[in-house]
């Protein structure tokens, strides 16, 4: 390879002069770039007290936010939905809607008329079955009664709201069958006065002296009765079967009932305390590791700083 005269007795090959290094460069510039894992061994050794020392830091910061939080608690209670039908179990109204209805208004009511302070409970549908809601609040251990007492504020609000559509959705129904058991009574008012018409009809005929004219106009009345009577009993079945249909339908429409009242479930805030002192451990380490290598860093930058500026004295 040539090389090429250069000023103050230096020389450079032609591949310096067309900015490619040399194999041997190259060579040199890959040993500069490599990292040995002896070298980063002998870097944490060196600073192992850095080390220790940014683990122990966030050790201990991890153990005291995990000991200082207050004590919390988590309520629940649990309401099942009013529901029409025996076998097709369809909530009043649909679970979704109703859960919509607490987190929007409900709850925010009775956290206006409750005192301040309180946590506020959320609702939610259960997994199965799906007509059943879940009330539940995590709120500090020391107001566990003021809680307990606003989640059965909020349960008893929403079985008057499921009492008010229920009865909402049965007034038609009651209307009609009062009317029905008004004509069912009336019905049998006319039977009655019908059979002591045709009765006294009869003891008519059975008296001395009536004509043979009179006797047939009286079977032709008490025919018209019996027809009447007829008529009227089968209006009567009728009556008394569509009034036995709205029972069944009224009946199937069950109200609201609390199914657990508010408990406790829980005891202990989330995250628990021993995972937040793992993770305090794990990242106490990836600290206390990244703070040794940036600690060299330091040191040597300084190091070479001070050099750069003997070399130019």
């Amino acid at each position: 390879m040539t090389k090429i005269p250069m000023p103050w007795g230096q020389h450079v090959t032609e591949d310096d002069q067309r900015g490619t290094p040399s194999t041997a460069r190259r060579e040199e510039m890959l040993a500069d770039d490599e990292i040995s894992l002896f070298d980063l061994w002998d870097v944490l050794m060196d600073r192992k007290w850095v080390v220790l020392g940014v683990f122990v830091l966030v050790v201990l910061a991890s153990g005291l936010y995990a000991l200082s939080r207050p004590d919390t608690v988590s309520l629940r209670a649990v309401v099942a939905l009013g529901q029409v039908g025996r076998d097709e179990q369809t909530p009043l109204p649909d679970a979704a809607t109703v859960v919509d209805e607490l987190n929007r208004m409900l709850i925010p009511q009775r956290m206006r008329e409750a005192d301040g302070g309180l946590a506020t409970p959320a609702a939610s549908v259960s997994s199965a079955p799906a007509r059943l809601v879940e009330l539940t609040v995590e709120a500090p251990a020391a107001g566990l009664d003021a809680h307990r007492t606003l989640l059965a504020d909020v349960a008893d609000a929403l079985l008057a709201h499921q009492q008010r559509q229920r009865e909402a959705l049965l007034a038609p129904a009651r209307e009609r069958r009062e009317r029905l058991a008004e004509d069912a009574a009336t019905m049998e008012e006319t039977i009655a006065a019908l059979r002591e018409r045709m009765a006294g009809m009869r003891e008519a005929q059975s008296a001395v002296g009536i004509g043979p004219a009179a006797r047939i106009a009286a079977l032709n009345a008490e025919a018209l009765i019996l027809q009447e009577l007829s008529d009227l009993r089968r209006e009567r079945r009728e009556v008394l079967g569509e009034l036995a249909e709205l029972e069944q339908e009224t009946a199937a429409v069950s109200p609201a009932r609390l199914v657990t009242e508010p408990a406790v479930t829980a005891r202990g805030s989330e995250p628990s305390a021993g995972l937040i002192l793992a993770l305090g451990v794990v990242l106490g380490g990836m600290l206390g590791i990244f703070a040794a290598f940036f600690w060299e860093f330091v040191a040597r930058a300084n190091e070479h700083r001070r050099e750069r500026g003997t070399a130019r004295h």
